[in-house]
């Protein structure tokens, strides 16, 4: 685990990335990965190659309601196994039936379970009916509280499974999307990681005294939050696309400022007023607006780098124009500023 600022840590784990495959699995359609990713080779014959089994064992475990096998990060943080798969595995059976079901019961809520008596039916359907969980998931919770081994034993059976089926083969390049991603995040002040950081943007929200932050893939654009209260430490799984969006997000408001600095002075405005009107070449808009063409001429080029402006030739004059588009966007774009998110 590497230290990013102050209580900011960065780790890497291949086995909670094989959580989040299974999660992906299970919402791929929803998940918000791009059409491309969806049509692509890698993507269509691990579509194609899913089996009726594993599907509904994943639907069962990795719901988008629940996701009662992602409450096992937690655990697999603190046990140090985080990327050898057997490990996990063993991880998994070594829990008893209680543990397993009280673990999934937290589906990412931590709920308190102190006045929970596992023994009693009636107070374990009472306990579950009085969740915040949706009632499709309620009745999951309940069966699975009834099949109890065979509960571990079908996880256990559908994380195989799929590492053995599709994950295995892709997991070295994911390896290398999580190193990348590492260096890329460590590059980053804390304000830039809380601004990756969806939780931490309400300064009302209480703060982790530790924030584990854990690259995912299969999480592309999303992020899992999870907090241990007793330890007082969040783990957020996050996906390694997230980055490339924020910045994607921070290019355009900086192109957004460039905008309102250039339509904010006087020569520049007056260059978009007339061109509005009427095309013009550089020469003949200097004697339109009395400067010189050298003036003229750093005007225009500043704009025409916003995309405010256009330029074409013809025959020997390059004559420019307004983006008329380009100015309902800008306009757009800052309305969009100024709203809270």
């Amino acid at each position: 685990m590497e230290h990013l600022h102050s209580n900011f840590f960065i780790e890497t784990s291949i086995n909670m990335e094989l959580l989040a495959f299974n999660y992906f699995l299970n919402n791929r359609r929803s998940i918000g990965f791009s059409p491309e990713f969806l049509r692509s080779s890698d993507f269509v014959s691990i579509d194609k190659d899913l089996d009726l089994d594993t599907g509904l064992l994943s639907n069962f475990f990795f719901h988008e309601q629940s996701y009662f096998g992602l409450t096992l990060v937690h655990r697999l943080f603190y046990s140090g196994k985080l990327n050898d798969f057997s490990e996990l595995i063993k991880l998994i059976e070594s829990m008893s039936f209680k543990e397993l079901f009280l673990t999934f019961f937290k589906s990412g809520y931590d709920l308190s379970t102190k006045e929970l008596n596992f023994n009693d039916p009636n107070n374990v359907f009472i306990y579950i009916e009085n969740s915040i969980l949706s009632s499709s998931e309620k009745y999951k919770l309940l069966y699975l509280y009834f099949l109890k081994d065979k509960t571990k034993e079908s996880l256990v059976t559908l994380l195989t499974d799929t590492y053995e089926k599709y994950f295995k083969r892709i997991s070295s390049y994911i390896s290398l999307i999580h190193k990348d991603f590492k260096e890329r995040i460590c590059n980053l002040n804390k304000n830039e990681i809380l601004f990756l950081l969806d939780n931490f943007q309400n300064p009302n929200c209480n703060k982790p005294s530790k924030v584990i932050l854990i690259p995912s893939y299969f999480y592309y654009k999303s992020s899992l939050f999870s907090y241990d209260h007793e330890k007082d430490t969040a783990i957020y799984l996050i996906g390694t696309e997230r980055l490339n969006e924020k910045r994607e997000i921070v290019d355009v408001e900086e192109n957004t400022l460039n905008m309102i600095k250039a339509i904010s002075d006087r020569t520049k405005l007056k260059i978009i007023k007339t061109l509005y009107q009427n095309p013009s070449y550089g020469f003949e808009l200097a004697k339109k607006l009395n400067l010189s063409s050298p003036t003229i001429s750093h005007h225009l080029s500043k704009l025409e780098q916003l995309k405010i402006v256009s330029s074409s030739r013809h025959e020997n004059k390059v004559y420019y124009n307004v983006n008329p588009d380009e100015l309902q966007k800008a306009a757009e774009l800052m309305s969009k500023m100024f709203k809270p998110d």
